[in-house]
């Protein structure tokens, strides 16, 4: 177990700013606040903040109520973090000033896996705002290892490696290409995942999920949706058993000249790609068309 060490720990308030470690930051500055956008008629504010962390290797992300973006920058000598806090209050007044004392907070082990949270500020009357949220975008040259949590948002990461842990209850996810294993889930979006290597893991309580994988990979696949169309691209590297289901939606499953052992039905079927044992691949829809695709 590493040591961690506390890197930065910030709020937006000018006499309560200080940083650590070498790590920078910028003050959260209040951008505007209204009513009416769906935040149960309370008031809300939006602030935002940006930090700087030296030697990230690896990343955790929770937070809640936010999307969380991750781009690999080849020019980005350290991460950086943008963070753009929305709170609530019983009136303007208070949730401006929640949304300036929101913090954004920051930790690294002595591995380099940096950890992001957000910690919102109580309410006067004691009241639980729900609602209060963040949502981050994250620039770093290369991470080794990525898991992300949201409660209620979208996730993007592209151009990253090492093991890839994504979760969202209710929000889509996009992967424009990773090297390493994805285990993505999320309670209610479609799933997108281009360019990604197995073994691979999407699955989705109600939306539909895409899934290309890159030249040369090999390994497990599942794809699995309750509601929603399922599309699976595979190169010709890959080798192993092939099942797909649909309870309701068509099945067109196009193995190639390379197909072996197929048996295809209206709404099942399976088939073998190379040696059986190296994997398989299973795609399941309870709601949905299936599509599977072999590269020759």
């Amino acid at each position: 177990m590493h040591h961690m060490i506390h890197l930065i720990h910030i709020r937006s308030a000018v006499s309560s700013v200080f940083a650590c470690v070498a790590a920078t930051a910028v003050l959260m500055l209040p951008v505007g606040c209204g009513f009416g956008d769906g935040w149960f008629g309370s008031a809300t504010s939006v602030a935002k903040a940006s930090q700087v962390v030296p030697g990230a290797r690896a990343l955790k992300v929770q937070i809640r109520n936010g999307a969380i973006e991750v781009i690999a920058d080849p020019s980005a000598v350290d991460m950086s973090i943008e963070a753009t806090f929305k709170c609530a209050g019983a009136n303007d007044q208070e949730a401006q000033l929640r949304a300036e004392t929101a913090e954004l907070v920051t930790e690294q082990d002595d591995a380099g896996k940096v950890f992001v949270s957000a910690l919102f500020p109580p309410t006067k009357s004691g009241a639980t705002y729900s609602q209060d949220g963040v949502s981050l975008v994250i620039r770093v040259a290369s991470l080794d290892g990525i898991e992300l949590t949201t409660s209620n948002g979208r996730l993007e990461i592209g151009g990253l490696s090492g093991d890839a842990l994504l979760r969202t209850s209710n929000g889509k996810i996009t992967i424009a290409g990773h090297e390493g294993p994805v285990d993505a889930q999320s309670s209610n979006g479609s799933i997108s995942a281009h360019g990604v290597q197995a073994p691979l893991r999407l699955n989705s309580s109600n939306g539909a999920i895409t899934a290309v994988l890159r030249p040369g990979s090999e390994g497990s696949v599942t794809l699995e949706t309750s509601n929603g169309r399922v599309e699976l691209d595979l190169p010709t590297s890959w080798q192993g058993l092939l099942s797909a289901n649909t309870s309701n939606g068509t099945l067109k499953v196009d193995g190639g000249a390379r197909a072996q052992d197929v048996k295809i039905g209206k709404r099942s079927g399976s088939l073998r790609l190379g040696d059986g044992a190296k994997a398989s691949a299973t795609v399941k829809t309870s709601n949905g068309a299936v599509q599977i695709r072999v590269s020759e």
